[in-house]
């Protein structure tokens, strides 16, 4: 199941490191995220329709489970050392301004970055974030 809105993608993208998260709190439908008092939420600077979100389901004996994997195509090159980033929370936000939850304090997501060279002249040549996880509830809205 590839995840976008019905505009044509999402808007903005955000990193947050577990170790800057408050409190984490789910009713089932919405999450409540609570962030430390001195952090901010790294936002990504992503080309245009630079982010793609595919959520899959697996079903085993425990239940569903929903793997995410999040691409983010940077516009520019980002100075972001991700060792400590590796246990993460993600945030999307689509055209309607509806924040989309992925990961949780306990299956959290892992981000790696690289460089995605173009095979012509013409193509995209920068860095990719990459975020990926497993986690046993659908991804909520904030």
């Amino acid at each position: 199941m590839n995840i976008t809105d019905k505009m044509g993608g999402f808007l903005s993208a955000s990193i947050i490191p577990l170790r800057d998260i408050e409190s984490y709190k789910s009713n089932g439908k919405r999450v409540d995220l609570v962030l430390k008092s001195e952090v901010e939420v790294l936002d990504l600077p992503h080309r245009n329709k630079g982010i793609s979100l595919n959520i899959s389901e697996t079903n085993d004996k425990n239940g569903t489970i929903y793997n995410i994997n999040l691409q983010i195509e940077l516009k520019n090159n980002v100075d972001i050392d991700f060792l400590p980033f590796n246990q993460c929370i993600a945030l999307v936000m689509d055209s309607l301004g509806r924040q989309t939850v992925l990961g949780t304090p306990s299956f959290s997501l892992t981000a790696t970055k690289k460089m995605q060279y173009a095979p012509e002249p013409s193509g995209f040549t920068g860095e990719v974030i990459t975020i990926v996880g497993k986690q046993p509830i659908h991804p909520l809205n904030t």
